[in-house]
C-alpha cells in the first residue's frame, strides 16, 4: 500500500479485495505526558539510603528506614524498586512497608563478594 493522506492508493496482493481506495489518516488526539506529582495514589522517588552485604553468598542486609515523599493513609500500598549503580552482584529480595510513611529494602549477595546498590528508583502505589 502506498500513498499520502487524501490520495488514492492501490492495494495489491493483500488480504482483502484489490482496488483503489481513498486513504485518510486516523485522527488521534495529542497525548501529553507530564511529571508525576507525588500523592497518596502514586509516588515516584529516588533514594541513596542503602546497605552493603557481607562477603558471603546469600548474605543479606536491610536499609535504614526510607521515608515516602507523602505518607499513605494505611500500609496497604505496594512498592517496586530498581537498584542502580551495582557493586558486585546484589539482588533485591524484599521491600517491606514499615509504616504509613516508611519502608525498607533488603538485598542479598549472589556471589562471595560484598554487594550493594548505590541508589534505588522506586514507585509507590496505594491499593
Amino acid at each position: 500500500m502506498t500513498g499520502n493522506a487524501g490520495s488514492i492508493v492501490s492495494i495489491n496482493n493483500s488480504v482483502g479485495p484489490e482496488g483503489s481506495y481513498s486513504f485518510y489518516p486516523a485522527i488521534i488526539p495529542a497525548l501529553k505526558a507530564t511529571a508525576i506529582t507525588n500523592g497518596i495514589g502514586l509516588q515516584a522517588l529516588n533514594t541513596t539510603t542503602t546497605c552493603t552485604t557481607a562477603a558471603s553468598v546469600g548474605a543479606t542486609c536491610t536499609t535504614a528506614a526510607i521515608t515516602l515523599p507523602v505518607a499513605q493513609a494505611d500500609t496497604n500500598y505496594r512498592i517496586a524498586c530498581t537498584g542502580k549503580g551495582i557493586t558486585n552482584v546484589p539482588t533485591i529480595v524484599a521491600v517491606t512497608n514499615s509504616s504509613v510513611s516508611q519502608f525498607t529494602i533488603t538485598i542479598a549477595a549472589l556471589t562471595a563478594a560484598a554487594a550493594s546498590f548505590a541508589s534505588y528508583d522506586c514507585l509507590v502505589e496505594h491499593n
